[in-house]
This record gives C-alpha cells, structure tokens and sequence, in this order.
C-alpha cells in the first residue's frame, strides 16, 4: 500500500476487501489452517490457528495475540465476526466497533440515540451481498422481568454509517444477552412470548424485516 497509488487504490476498494476476506485467513501462517478461532478474555484479543496436520504439543504457537488497546473501564462485548471482520459493542451498547482484523485497523460508530440502563440489550451482525454491505441489529426490550416486555429495535449500516429504527412490532420477548445465528444472510435468535411460548426470531438483513417461527416445545427458563 506504500509502493505505489494504483496498489493502494487497488487494496482499499471494496472488491478487493470482500475477495480478501472470502478467500484467505486474518494473517499469513506457515501452516495455513482453516480454522481460526477468535478469543476475547476481558480487554485482550487472540486469534487461534490449528489444523489436523498440527501437532498438539505446539498449540501455544498457534496463539498470536492482537495488540489493541482499549480505555481502562472500557470492555467491549464480542457481538459477532463475518468474512474476517469482527463487530463489538459498547458495555451499554452506546458505540459499536468494526474490526477489520486482515487491514487490522478498526473504528468507533457511536449511537445517535440515548439509551437507558434499564434497557436489556440484544445484539446481531452480518453481511449483505446484493448491496455489499455489513449490518449490525440492536434490539432493545423493556419489562423483561415481569414477562410484559415491549422492543424497540435499529440497524446501523456500515456502508452509509448511518443509524435507523425498524419495525419491530410482534408481541414476542428476544431473551436479553441471547446470541443469534447468521445463516443466509438472516440472524435468528432463541425468544418466547408472553404466554411462555418458545419461538424463533428470524431478521433478514437484506429486507430488513423480522419474522416469527412458532415452535411446539415449551420454552424452559434456565
């Protein structure tokens, strides 16, 4: 990127950044595993690398860790990682952070709305190809205790950084701190209803609409 204007053009278009990201690992490694496994502990980062021609004795080499720093008091939530870049989130969901792990440079959206302490947070992040964009989903539940819970939800854009709300107007509760499911492009999160029913919350990231799978299982409080 340092050479010449026309590489550097070349490896900050987007084309390049999504091949790059399809097609080869974070980091260069001798051993060019497939399987990489991203580790949060507190306000350290790793990445872990093995492969079955590894051999077991040499796994604490597989382990690089990523040299970023953060504020004292300030422990970003992992929320989700797609195509090599990895989304995390403010400890009250105040900012979001995309990391781009292969560039390894990464940069800070802060929300453009308040958001109260007593909102229980849920969180989703994944890639769009018909427009080539990556989306993260925050939904925000009221009144989850007592079972009377209401949901307020937005979406942020990469591409646009730009924030909006969407409807979310279906009488279901997303359990709080739930991890979602990216497949074909659609999150999908482990959720009840009032009447301690459990369902499926499926969003599609491309249409951005939410929709409700009824399942025939009793949801059971863990």
């Amino acid at each position: 990127m340092s050479v010449s204007k026309q590489w550097y053009s070349t490896l900050s278009s987007s084309k390049f950044t999504t091949f790059h990201h399809l097609m080869k690992s974070p980091f260069s490694h001798p051993s060019s595993p497939q399987n990489t496994l991203f580790i949060q502990w507190l306000n350290e980062f790793y990445l872990f690398y093995y492969d079955d021609d590894q051999n077991p004795g040499n796994l604490v080499d597989s382990l690089v860790k990523l040299h970023v720093s953060f504020g004292v008091n300030d422990y970003p939530k992992l929320i989700g990682c797609c195509n090599g870049l990895v989304c995390l989130s403010g400890p009250f969901s105040d900012y979001i952070i995309l990391w781009n792990l292969a560039a390894r440079k990464l940069h800070k959206y802060w929300s453009d709305e308040y958001l109260e302490r007593i909102h229980y947070v849920t969180h989703g992040f994944g890639y769009v190809s018909s427009v080539d964009d990556y989306k993260y989903v925050r939904i925000l539940t009221l009144g989850w205790e007592s079972g009377q819970g209401s949901n307020i939800a937005h979406i942020f854009s990469f591409r646009e950084s730009k924030w909006r709300k969407i409807e979310f107007d279906h009488d279901v509760i997303v359990r709080p701190y739930g991890k979602p499911v990216l497949l074909d492009e659609k999150l999908y999160w482990a959720s009840y209803t009032q009447h301690v029913v459990s369902v499926i919350v499926s969003f599609n990231l491309g249409l951005e609409k939410f929709h409700i799978i009824k399942l025939n299982v009793a949801y059971l409080a863990t």
